[in-house]
């Protein structure tokens, strides 16, 4: 009987080192990484930007995208807490009494997305080469300056200036 209590005895002491062996493992294993970072304490800043781009750009625009599969009728409630729609709303914009314009913007945002592929990306390329033969510097950064400067001015700004001209036409003739 003696033999099994000390026997006993000595697994419990040996699962107690074991178990301050692990705590201790784990100390260092902490330390370490402590040390590691106090080390190379730049690759960790520089590591700040990409975190924050991850949390700010996909992790918490999870909430909005939930929002399209939830009856969120009730404004009053929660999000979490609004019951799932799945995709109804989905079948309803495709499938539903407006169909024909859903299909219709979706053929011009298909048909727009094409052309700017087509047009949008060869174009600036070939530009970019037609300026490389130019001899002349005054003539080259003077043609640069034309063909880029609508790319810096606002579509708005544009059209408000043009309808501030017609405005002007239509107020003074002889404008």
């Amino acid at each position: 009987m003696a033999k099994k209590i000390t026997k006993t005895n000595e697994e419990r002491l040996t699962t107690l080192r074991q178990e301050e062996l692990a705590i201790q493992l784990e100390k260092t294993r902490w330390h370490r990484f402590g040390k590691q970072i106090a080390k190379n304490w730049q690759v960790y800043v520089m590591l700040i930007p990409v975190i924050l781009f991850f949390y700010l750009f996909k992790y918490r625009p999870i909430g909005g995208i939930l929002v399209a599969f939830k009856n969120y009728d009730n404004y009053a409630e929660t999000i979490g807490n609004a019951d799932f729609y799945g995709l109804y709303a989905f079948k309803y914009i495709m499938f539903g009494p407006q169909a024909d314009r859903f299909w219709q913007a979706f053929r011009n945002t298909f048909t727009l997305s094409t052309y700017g592929l087509f047009f949008g990306f060869p174009i600036p390329i070939i530009l970019a080469l037609f300026f490389s033969e130019i001899r002349n510097e005054k003539y080259r950064s003077f043609t640069q300056i034309i063909s880029y400067l609508p790319r810096f001015i606002s579509t708005v700004v544009i059209t408000s200036i043009i309808a501030l001209m017609q405005g002007c036409k239509q107020l003074r003739p002889d404008f």
